[in-house]
């Protein structure tokens, strides 16, 4: 009898040690999971997340966006408007402003906001993803009469020096008519593009959740090239 009791501690024990071995060993297997995972994001990000080009139209968010991205990212952001206007909205030449886009496509690593659409063509091609901000036109154009109340009579960082916040019917009108030409045109552009990363940001929330998700993965040292696949459209 204390044989077979014996017998039977002795196959307990041996059964203890097989599940603590098992549950070890896919504990070592998730960590090694995870460390490839890690090693691969990052990897990604360095190859795809140097050059970004944020699109859309005025009131979109495109300045914001720039500024909180090049925050999480640690990359350099160029807001056109502050480059292709000198003081008192004096309008840069188009040589200028292809002299100017060449200087920041040097860079190694840069963020471009801007809709200049007869301009995009260089700083388009030597981008390697491409943000879309394609909000609704009355909700850029509530965001365009806040600012300028926010800001009237007064600079912006992503304005020259010299300017200040400026609201003309023209601008109005463009704003509300976005869908109508500017957006095609985008969209035509991209489609030539499709080698490059796109993504496709259409309200506020799912701003907020890409900013969330690239903010998120920097914290974590695992960055990730997209907020998801609901985001992305090539």
């Amino acid at each position: 009898m204390r044989h077979v009791f014996r017998q039977s501690e002795q196959g307990r024990s041996l059964s203890e040690v097989h599940e603590f071995l098992r549950a070890d060993m896919l504990a070592t297997m998730l960590a090694i999971i995870l460390c490839v995972r890690m090693i691969f994001v990052h990897v990604a990000r360095e190859l795809l997340m140097k050059k970004i080009v944020i699109i859309g139209s005025s009131g979109a968010g495109k300045s914001t966006l720039a500024r909180e991205l090049g925050s999480i990212l640690k990359i350099k952001v160029f807001h056109l408007d502050r480059f292709f206007w000198q003081r008192c909205w004096k309008r840069e030449t188009s040589d200028t402003r292809i002299d100017i886009l060449q200087d920041f496509v040097r860079e190694k690593q840069w963020i471009i906001e801007g809709s200049y659409l007869s301009s995009s063509e260089l700083h388009l091609h030597e981008a390697d993803t491409i943000i879309f901000l394609d909000i609704p036109p009355l909700v850029c154009l509530l965001r365009v009469m806040k600012r300028h109340l926010a800001y009237r009579r007064r600079s912006r960082r992503d304005i020259p020096e010299g300017c200040t916040d400026k609201l003309t019917l023209l601008r109005i009108l463009k704003v509300l008519t976005f869908p109508l030409h500017d957006r095609r045109t985008i969209k035509q552009k991209l489609r030539s593009y499709n080698s490059k990363r796109i993504i496709w940001l259409r309200s506020r929330k799912q701003v907020r959740d890409f900013l969330a998700q690239q903010k998120q993965d920097g914290d974590e040292k695992n960055p990730r090239v997209i907020a998801g696949k609901a985001y992305e459209r090539m």
